[in-house]
């Protein structure tokens, strides 16, 4: 049995008409980031047709274990979650949605059509040209009239590689390794707020060094 069928059953295409290009980016960074993800629906139907299809927009982690479609408040989901780290859970709790820091990074609110970051990963989500860019990527391939949504896991899937190999490429040597610091990433000249976010780039994939920087 491949997990990825259920997963593949949906279509990226509607979480991009419903968020829009630009907050699609928002999640997109999100899971790419490793964040912890809360997806607030009031329909249960419509939440697990949206949370099922959202490891497609990390293609190259191929990662389904990160998905909880449908989370209570009760102290023992919320144990699960607290264990799991990292992950992208689905509610139809609306408490869930004033639970910022101790339940979410990023909240996605279908029914609002909204993506709220917290404050305490906020500088991690500043939008430059990249994110900009993606964005009108993403609207144009929802635009377009294709079959199904391979077209966009595929071009999503290319930007996201065309970043990694940009921060792999971002790796210099150091007397314990080679890898990415926040201070080397200072003296390039990259737009306001990209240092921080290819930083979490780097985090996220394990380009970084153990030792805080």
């Amino acid at each position: 049995w491949d997990p990825r069928r259920p997963l593949l059953a949906g279509d990226l295409r509607e979480v991009v008409r419903t968020l829009g290009g630009a907050n699609t980016v928002l999640l997109w960074a999100a899971l790419l980031l490793k964040k912890r993800v809360a997806v607030f629906n009031d329909d249960l139907s419509g939440l697990l047709a949206f949370v099922r299809v959202l490891p497609c927009l990390v293609w190259h982690r191929q990662n389904w274990a990160i998905l909880r479609p449908y989370v209570t408040m009760d102290p023992v989901d919320l144990e699960d979650l607290a264990e799991a780290g990292v992950y992208c859970a689905g509610f139809i709790d609306r408490t869930c949605r004033s639970a910022a820091d101790s339940l979410y990074d990023v909240l996605v609110d279908i029914s609002e059509k909204s993506v709220t970051i917290s404050e305490l990963v906020k500088g991690e989500f500043l939008v430059g040209p990249f994110h900009k860019n993606l964005a009108n990527i993403l609207d144009a391939e929802v635009a377009a009239t294709h079959a199904d949504h391979q077209p966009l896991i595929k071009v999503v899937a290319f930007e996201t590689r065309r970043l990694l190999d940009h921060v792999a490429g971002l790796r210099v040597p150091h007397g314990d390794g080679t890898y990415v610091t926040r201070a080397d990433l200072e003296t390039r000249n990259l737009p306001a707020g990209m240092p921080r976010f290819l930083f979490a780039c780097a985090q996220a994939e394990g380009w970084t060094s153990a030792v805080k920087v």
